[in-house]
């Protein structure tokens, strides 16, 4: 046989390719310009490629091919991009493998999927990576069967992370069993549920209609922070239990720093639980539970929280104004305990407590909200500006630091809580600006960015006529600032600057769509739009 021989410059030419191969960290596959359907894209991609996606609106019902790593992603945001299910299956099902984080699907609205279980996103067994999506209008529906999971269904023993979405809209609706409106988590999934919010979502019509914004699966682990869960409705019906959450039995939920609010329990029978029905196993700390009521039935117990079991613990909370007909706070029936901590339950109609005593540090006194820049559950504190403090300033039992909420507020002039942890829901300390790409600052100045996608770094070009002080700064597509790239003066003359894809934490910033901003003296600011694939 004869021995292939290879030249030097063969060996260096295969050397330089690999090594280019690995800079560049994967193809972009373009839709609709090179493929014409987004499925056609995935089904040419490969783990590392990037399938990247015009505006416009897309029908179809996606089955994701069986490699770990794709990147989908549009390049405008789910505002102009859509995924539409039409009503004919489920919109994106993954298959049975365990993907892993780098596995993203980016800035889509997920649409009118249709499907017994998971009509938006189905994940089994996987631990993909969904962020700033628009997930609505999805519903999981079936006869005489288990209806789970109308905006997202995890499935197995995945670790998905699904974070700074808006789950709105969708609904469970079958004639038995309804659980898991906007999202289901399965037995033994370990979902990351932080920073969305869940919104108008629903459970109808069956004998069971439990969880209509989340609904946690005994032995399952999911870590729940940071969302904004309102609006949820669970009726119709024998039950509605746990508008907002319900957890079931050994469910090792953590559930911290949500505001849970204005959800509604309204069945014809049992209504427990309108913010929340909790079983064995949770953690529920530092969440604002407020306006959350069960009505309508011949049994209406727990409207801020329903109490089962003895092995929950309920601390740094502030339950206010919720109603039910009996325990409008809290209720627990015979033989069900939790462990109550430095909670505030206050003005719940049909009782604070119903069926267990306050804990030994719990108060009952006004909360004094106040509105800032994100919402209506700032806490009033002088050193904000108002006329007087909160009792919740630094009344929990342990520190901001070690709850992880010490770059979190409950300020309106945004300063992160520090020492003892303020009671109730922390809001991010980023203040959200309005971005978008616009007209040039100046006429005395040109500014340029390059490349406009990247997995590494972008520079920077600015040519300034004239003396002036100048910031540059990155906000991701929702307007938080990510990075301060400049602030100060800057002389006449070319300048060439550089954001590597790290945001303030010294951390890479995730995939996504983001605006690099200049803001000249008090101009206004001009931004342009990139796009981040790491």
């Amino acid at each position: 046989m004869r021995k292939m021989q290879w030249s030097q410059e063969v060996i260096l030419f295969v050397l330089c390719f690999m090594f280019c191969s690995l800079q560049l960290g994967g193809t972009t596959l373009l839709v609709p310009s090179q493929y014409p359907t987004i499925q056609a894209g995935l089904n040419a991609a490969q783990a590392g490629d990037t399938v990247l996606v015009a505006p416009g609106t897309y029908v179809e019902n996606i089955a994701w091919p069986s490699f770990d790593g794709i990147v989908l992603i549009s390049e405008d945001g789910a505002d102009t991009t859509a995924i539409d299910g039409d009503g004919g299956g489920r919109v994106i099902g993954f298959p049975n493998i365990s993907f892993s984080n780098n596995t993203e699907i980016i800035g889509f609205t997920i649409q009118n999927g249709y499907a017994v279980q998971g009509a938006g996103i189905y994940i089994s067994q996987g631990s993909p990576y969904i962020h700033e999506n628009i997930i609505q209008r999805n519903i999981a529906t079936g006869s005489s069967t288990w209806v789970y999971g109308g905006g997202i269904f995890c499935d197995g023993t995945g670790t998905p992370l699904i974070a700074n979405n808006t789950i709105r809209g969708n609904a469970a609706k079958g004639d038995y069993w309804n659980y898991g409106g906007g999202i289901y988590i399965d037995n033994q999934n370990s979902a990351t549920i932080w920073g969305n919010i869940i919104e108008s979502d629903s459970t109808i019509g069956g004998y069971w209609n439990y969880g209509s914004g989340i609904y946690c699966d005994g032995g399952s682990s999911p870590d729940i922070r940071h969302n904004i869960i309102q609006n949820n409705v669970a009726f119709q019906g024998d039950r509605g239990h746990g508008a907002g959450i319900y957890v079931d039995n050994d469910c090792n939920a953590y559930i911290l720093s949500n505001l849970i609010c204005n959800n509604t329990a309204q069945s014809g029978s049992w209504n427990y639980g309108g913010g929340m029905l909790i079983n064995s196993g949770a953690e529920v700390l530092n969440n604002t539970i407020v306006g959350n009521s069960c009505f309508g039935g011949n049994w209406n117990y727990g409207g801020g929280i329903r109490i089962y079991d003895s092995t929950n613990t309920i601390g740094n909370n502030i339950i206010v104004n919720n109603s039910a007909s009996t325990g409008g706070g809290i209720y627990a029936a015979s033989g069900d305990h939790a462990t109550l901590l430095n909670n505030d339950v206050w003005n719940n109609t049909g009782g604070n407590y119903s069926g267990i005593s306050p804990g030994p540090n719990d108060i009952s006194v006004d909360p004094l909200f106040v509105a800032g820049p994100l919402g209506n559950y700032y806490l009033s504190q002088i050193s904000a500006g108002q006329g007087q403090d909160s009792p919740c300033i630094d009344y929990g039992f342990a520190t901001a630091e070690s709850l992880e909420l010490d770059t979190y507020t409950t300020r309106t002039d945004t300063v992160p809580d520090s020492a003892i942890v303020d009671i109730g829901y922390h809001y991010p300390t980023t203040a959200v600006v309005s971005v978008e790409e616009n007209k040039p600052v100046s006429q005395n100045s040109t500014f340029r960015v390059t490349p406009s996608i990247s997995r590494s770094q972008y520079k920077i070009y600015l040519t300034i006529n004239a003396q002036t002080y100048l910031k540059l700064e990155v906000f991701d597509r929702s307007g938080r600032l990510q990075r301060t790239i400049f602030n100060g003066g800057l002389c006449p003359g070319e300048h060439e600057l550089t954001w590597n894809g790290y945001n303030t934490t010294g951390n890479p910033a995730s995939s996504g769509i983001y605006f690099i901003t200049v803001e000249m003296g008090n101009s206004e600011r001009l931004s342009k739009k990139v796009i981040l694939i790491q």
